[in-house]
């Protein structure tokens, strides 16, 4: 049974290496239309926005493009909701040789790292605003926007991020342009990316995110003490990691069985996150252990 697993799991991962061509970015004529959600504080905060590109610019000796910002937001934290409307230079972005992506922000004068595309399933990368966050390259598939088709990234975050986050060539992540990672119950997604050759905006978010399997893993019990059960009633899945709030990896597995089960006795109480992996699908559950 382990060889049958590692042959599969091999034969997965040999084909999700095959890429097409890359993609590079069109700054100008492109727009990213974006949602900000953040309920953390104890109200209700949303911004609805997009990024825009507003000619050239040159510094210390770099060409860039100009980015622009043009949104509203609401605020829910007391019985008036008042709403504003906001447009501004947000900063300076371009892309290197290496197929990275950088920005000067505004207000600033050295360059901020965004992300990067010269990368392979299994690499470790740096994200913007996660440098506390192992973050790993899951595996590649492809996707047709504008036109185009694109390499896709499927990332793995080591904070246990349970919706699913994607780097997607010439457009850049389902969370934005300018990724705000906050805990996994919000933050920000991409709507919708358009540029000179497609228009309406073409929607992202929703419509090429990874498949729920049809029969999901059963993870019980919920809230659990001594043992947590992995019991999958119709179909094999190819790998299982479970995180706990810190993202702390406390359990991995690389089977096919149906039912597993794990001695959590001694974990400490709180909340930990689970992923688990199949051919086509991924399925994320968030467990209590008392």
């Amino acid at each position: 049974m382990k060889n049958a697993s590692l042959l599969l799991f091999l034969a997965l991962s040999a084909r999700l290496f095959g890429q097409i061509a890359y993609t590079p970015f069109e700054f100008d004529g492109s727009i990213w239309r974006e949602y900000y959600y953040d309920g953390s504080g104890g109200g209700v905060f949303s911004k609805d926005y997009q990024y825009t590109v507003d000619g050239d610019t040159t510094i210390d000796g770099i060409q860039y493009f100009k980015l622009n910002v043009l949104g509203f937001g609401l605020y829910y934290t007391g019985p008036m909701s008042p709403k504003y409307y906001f447009s501004n230079y947000v900063g300076a972005i371009r892309e290197t040789a290496g197929k990275e992506i950088r920005i000067v922000l505004s207000g600033k004068t050295e360059e901020t790292f965004l992300y990067r595309f010269d990368i392979n399933p299994g690499d470790t990368i740096q994200i913007y605003n996660q440098l506390d966050n192992i973050v790993t390259v899951e595996h590649i598939d492809t996707v047709e926007i504008c036109g185009k088709e694109r390499n896709r990234y499927l990332l793995h975050f080591s904070n246990g991020v349970l919706t699913p986050v994607y780097l997607i060539e010439g457009v850049g992540t389902t969370h934005g342009l300018i990724p705000e990672y906050e805990f996994f119950e919000s933050g920000t997604r991409l709507d919708c990316y358009s540029n000179t050759h497609c228009e309406p905006c073409e929607i992202i978010v929703g419509q090429h995110e990874p498949a729920v399997p049809k029969n999901p893993v059963r993870v019980f019990p919920n809230p659990a003490t001594d043992l947590l059960t992995i019991e999958s009633p119709g179909k094999n899945w190819l790998a299982m990691d479970i995180y706990d709030s810190r993202g702390v990896l406390k359990e991995t597995a690389r089977e096919t069985t149906g039912t597993k089960t794990l001695d959590i006795s001694n974990w400490e109480s709180g909340v930990y996150f689970v992923r688990i992996w199949f051919e086509n699908a991924i399925q994320a559950e968030k467990i209590i252990r008392k």
